[in-house]
C-alpha cells in the first residue's frame, strides 16, 4: 500500500472515529463522554491501520492506553467514582492477559491485537464488569460474522484483521450496558 493511500485511510478512520464519538456523546451525555472519545478515536485509527496493513502500531496503542487511563482517573476523581479507575485498570490487565493466553494457545491473534485488548479492557471497565464480560463475547461474534462475510466476498483471503472486532466489541458492550 502506498504512503498516500495509507494517509487517506488514516484520515477516513479519523473522520469515522469523530462521527462515532459525536453519536456516542448524543446517546450518552453522562460523565464518561471524555473516555468515549479517548477510546473511540485511537481504537478506530488502530482498526483502520489493521485493516490496511495487518498491523496495530504499538506507538499508537500504548500512548492511547495511557491517555485513556488519565482520562478515567481524572473523571473518576471529579465525579466521585474512584472505584471506576480500579475496575478499569483491572479490566485492562485481565482483558490483555486473557487475549494473550488465547494468542499463545491458538496462534490466532497477533501481539498488536493483544496490545489493543488493553485499550478495550480499560474502556469497557468504565461501564463495569458486565461490559468487561460482554466485550470479548461480542468481539468473537463480530469476528466470526466478519470471517464468514470476507470468505463469501474474497474466498482466497486467509487472514482477517481481528483488531476491528476487538474494538467494536468493547464499544458495543459499553453501549449495551449504558442502555440497560
Amino acid at each position: 500500500m502506498s504512503h498516500h493511500s495509507l494517509e487517506r485511510h488514516h484520515v477516513a478512520s479519523l473522520a469515522g472515529a469523530l462521527a462515532v464519538s459525536a453519536l456516542m456523546l448524543t446517546a450518552n451525555p453522562q460523565h464518561w463522554w471524555a473516555a468515549d472519545v479517548a477510546y473511540i478515536v485511537p481504537a478506530t485509527l488502530a482498526s483502520g491501520i489493521d485493516l490496511a496493513t495487518h498491523r496495530i502500531p504499538t506507538r499508537l496503542v500504548y500512548p492511547a492506553s495511557a491517555l485513556l487511563t488519565s482520562v478515567i482517573a481524572l473523571t473518576s476523581v471529579l465525579t466521585s467514582h474512584p472505584a471506576t479507575l480500579l475496575v478499569s485498570a483491572l479490566a485492562g490487565a485481565a482483558t490483555m492477559a486473557g487475549w494473550y493466553l488465547f494468542a499463545l494457545l491458538t496462534g490466532g491473534l497477533g501481539m498488536g491485537d493483544v496490545r489493543l485488548a488493553l485499550l478495550c479492557g480499560l474502556y469497557a471497565g468504565t461501564r463495569g464488569w458486565d461490559a468487561v464480560a460482554l466485550s470479548p463475547v461480542l468481539a468473537i461474534f463480530i469476528g466470526g460474522v466478519a470471517a464468514i462475510v470476507f470468505q463469501l466476498i474474497w474466498p482466497a483471503r486467509t487472514h482477517l484483521p481481528y483488531g476491528p472486532s476487538l474494538a467494536l466489541g468493547a464499544l458495543i458492550a459499553a453501549v449495551v450496558v449504558d442502555m440497560a
